[in-house]
């Protein structure tokens, strides 16, 4: 399987196997993994400066592009699924990441690419019911006026620079956690957070109400562009090969499924990706 992902979800991030990156590692480490394509995360290039460096230490197979050239990848049918991580999923779906994510998930959808959100359950918040309301920071300009120290734009010239942006829920094949995947309205396909997480509660309230206590499952509320959110709610370990990687292969297969039985138009990529599993 070949996955494309954006800015950095691994140890340098996260403290440990990483959400996304972490997915490419157990990939790889199932004897699944063909490549890995990172992009360069402008402006900031956290693509290429640690995803990069994490793909060659660990001896990953991996391939470095600069952003605007992911659709062309995907054209070229290069990619068979797109994985990010999340900075906060709201009530419906919607996802705010690293800058550029939306225009990864939107090619995505333009050539029939599933495109999956690895993140822990503490990036959750269902009080918040769409990604509008998600306060978007805006970076200093000099990281797209400077390089180096040293000015290379005319002076003069305006800068928008958000640090993220929101995908809606409606491009997001699927939400993976630690606690099992966020599940969908049969009706409008919406991804259901509030109820996942009034799921999680309920079985933390029984498990600890057996055992003598009362703990109930929170989710973050953390401040989407504070400085604390980067890299501090992210799961590590064998989390991930344990519950996102079959979450994610299983997505494949069942769209693979799907598209051989006529129930769907499925993907090209998602039944080469299902060929490759069960190689």
């Amino acid at each position: 399987i070949s996955v494309l992902t954006h800015c950095n979800t691994g140890s340098l991030a996260t403290a440990g196997y990483g959400t996304a990156l972490g997915v490419v590692r157990a990939l790889h480490e199932m004897g699944k993994l063909e490549c890995c394509y990172a992009c360069e995360t402008r402006p900031y290039n956290q693509g290429a400066r640690l995803t990069a460096f994490e793909l060659v230490h660990d001896g990953l197979p991996a391939t470095l592009l600069v952003d605007s050239a992911a659709a062309a990848l995907m054209a070229q049918g290069k990619v068979d699924a797109v994985v990010v991580g999340a900075d906060r999923v709201v009530a419906n779906g919607d996802t705010a990441n690293k800058i550029g994510t939306y225009s990864h998930a939107v090619a995505a959808k333009h050539h029939n690419i599933p495109f999956f959100i690895a993140a822990p359950t503490t990036t959750l918040d269902a009080y918040l019911a769409v990604g509008d309301q998600i306060e978007i920071e805006q970076r200093p300009a000099e990281e797209i006026t400077h390089f180096k120290g040293q000015r290379v734009v005319v002076q003069g010239i305006k800068v928008w620079n958000p640090c993220f942006d929101v995908t809606p829920g409606t491009l997001i094949e699927g939400i993976i956690t630690e606690k099992g995947v966020v599940p969908r309205d049969a009706g409008t396909g919406r991804h259901q957070v509030a109820k996942f997480i009034a799921a999680q509660q309920q079985q933390q309230v029984n498990g600890h109400a057996e055992a003598g206590k009362q703990h109930v499952f929170q989710p973050n509320r953390q401040t989407l562009g504070s400085t604390a959110v980067h890299g501090s709610n992210k799961p590590t370990g064998m989390m991930v090969q344990v519950c996102y990687v079959p979450r994610m292969l299983g997505w494949l297969d069942t769209a693979a499924d799907r598209q051989q039985n006529g129930t769907v138009n499925g993907s090209r990529t998602a039944a080469a990706g299902a060929t490759a599993v069960g190689q």
